[in-house]
């Protein structure tokens, strides 16, 4: 009987692993944390920790990730170093080379899969389910890279997997909720009334992106004893948002910058090389995360103030820093992200777009799980209880950051022994550009079916360019709004040779479908021209 089910969250600073198993009354599945171990920076191997820095450093032995990249990286080569790759995998970045070879966000994240799976999972037995999430609000194209990677990742271990690799792709909004409502009912809790069929909203902040997912959870059972009777309708998913932790870590990194300069005011005046600058930047980065992550907890203790010493190195020499902030100042510090409405960081604002795109007000949401790392600052808490309610809050005690993984390895379990499926819907709708604008070629509705557009040739041609977007969809398809364009991002550049030259002004049909049971892919598209349907031939 298959009995190893691992979940991954493949996270923007973080990456976790989780293993689940079926509890002892054979009903429902938990889940625990697995240990992944790690060299530091002194090449020490250490055993008991439960997170992988994604953090890439291209050594002088070849690439590193984890711990030791973390430590050795800024320190040795600053400019070999990667961090955040999250944030740019499916979208058209410059691939980065280091030493003759390219890297593209979708190899480093294999290489960060390809490490767990090593120094991890192997350790446990052989693969029986994988679940690796994504954030809700990915679109095709990125959940394709992604699944690029696991597929790289895979193979550098030699597995196959005996299912289908499309459906080991969970959102992480989703799989939180898993995770949390597994927990639940493993320990007899109601925070969560799953027998009322409440509808939650899941607000996953975390290092690098905040998802978030509005979910009908439904049982038709009064008392649920398992995760497998409880189903899941997701009613909304936000868009894509990269306003997460690192931007608060990024604000902070500048506040300390400023306050060292108010002490050492000859640093106005130090000259700093480009690498020189990488480095001192990072290390106010991490000084930066330190002091975000102690502060808070100091706050959460009671204490009215945080009271810090801090040191920079710049050219050989070590400056020290005294600093005492209290609460009032720290959350002015960061109120362009939690109090000014205004501020295009505020990441309260997305709820509200995200309602206003419903027919759901914001008295109809019965919870909101708070997950993700940075939904243990206090500062974001408190504006939550404010806006919602205290009673409906739920933040997962001690588990904010692990109940996504927990949740992956769960789906796991159910897919592969319960064989079920949970169906999310497609984030995006398709858009052509066009000389004069953009049109909609496929929506988030009848996507088998397929919507056929007809065009005209600008001028004589043999050759037609096919610019295919992914972005939010619009319910006016003849003028599509400014902020429904801010979302798109490109997926497909396709030249295409029509076999001979037509005139201008000849009508073109372009019909763009997904396959059946391949909505998980970049869909396709077919072209007719004067009732003939073009062969399509890409060009190099």
């Amino acid at each position: 009987m298959p009995e190893n089910f691992f979940g991954i969250d493949l996270g923007t600073t973080t990456t976790l692993i989780s293993k689940a198993n079926l509890g002892q009354n054979n009903k429902n599945y938990y889940s625990n944390i697995l240990y992944i171990p790690q060299k530091n920076a002194s090449g020490e191997f250490i055993e008991r920790r439960n997170k992988l820095e994604s953090f890439f450093y291209y050594s002088n032995n070849g690439p590193i990730v984890g711990l030791e990249a973390f430590e050795r990286g800024p320190i040795e080569k600053i400019e070999n170093c990667l961090s955040n790759v999250k944030r740019k995998i499916g979208k058209d970045v410059v691939p980065w080379e280091f030493d003759g070879k390219i890297f593209t966000p979708s190899d480093v994240s294999a290489l960060y899969i390809d490490y767990l799976i090593k120094y991890s999972i192997l350790n446990h037995g052989k693969i029986d389910g994988l679940t690796v999430t994504v954030p809700a609000s990915f679109n095709i194209k990125q959940k394709e890279h992604t699944i690029k990677a696991i597929e790289k990742a895979l193979n550098m271990n030699s597995i196959v997997l005996g299912e289908d690799i499309k459906n080991i792709i969970l959102s992480e909004p989703i799989s939180a909720l898993l995770g949390y409502l597994s927990k639940q009912i493993e320990e007899d809790r109601d925070d969560i009334a799953l027998n009322k069929n409440p509808l939650v909203l899941v607000y996953d902040i975390g290092g690098g992106t905040l998802d978030l997912t509005i979910v009908e959870v439904k049982t038709e059972k009064n008392i649920v004893d398992s995760i497998r009777d409880v189903d899941f309708k997701i009613k909304k998913v936000n868009r894509f948002t990269d306003i997460a932790g690192s931007d608060f870590d990024e604000k902070i990194a500048r506040y300390l910058l400023e306050r060292f300069i108010d002490n050492y005011k000859e640093l106005n005046d130090v000259e700093l090389s480009i690498l020189d600058k990488k480095r001192i930047r990072a290390k106010l980065i991490n000084l930066a995360t330190d002091f975000k992550e102690n502060a808070n907890n100091a706050f959460i203790r009671g204490k009215s103030k945080y009271l810090t010493n801090l040191e920079l190195d710049i050219n050989n020499k070590t400056y020290g820093l005294k600093i005492e902030i209290e609460k009032e100042e720290f959350a002015e510090i960061l109120d362009d992200f939690i109090n000014n409405h205004e501020s295009p960081s505020n990441v309260f604002k997305p709820i509200e777009i995200l309602l206003e795109k419903t027919d759901i007000n914001k008295e109809d949401i019965n919870y909101v799980l708070m997950v993700g790392g940075m939904s243990e600052m206090q500062l974001i808490q408190e504006k939550m209880k404010r806006d919602f309610g205290e009673d409906k809050v739920v933040i997962p005690v001690n588990e904010t950051q692990n109940i996504v993984a927990l949740g992956a390895s769960i789906y796991s379990a159910l897919r592969i022994l319960d064989e079920k499926f949970i169906s999310e819907p497609p984030s995006d709708a398709y858009y052509l550009k066009l000389r004069n604008g953009f049109k909609k070629v496929l929506g988030t509705k009848n996507l088998s079916k397929g919507i056929t557009n007809k065009f005209k040739t600008a001028s004589r041609a043999s050759k037609l360019l096919i610019q295919l977007y992914a972005g939010e969809d619009t319910n006016n398809d003849e003028q599509i709004d400014e902020n429904i364009i801010s979302t798109f991002m490109p997926l497909r550049r396709d030249y295409i040779d029509l076999g001979r030259e037509y005139e201008q002004g000849t009508e073109v049909s372009f019909i763009c479908r997904y396959e059946k049971g391949e909505r998980d892919r970049v869909p396709q598209y077919e072209i007719i021209i004067n009732n003939q349907t073009v062969k399509v031939q890409l060009m190099e």
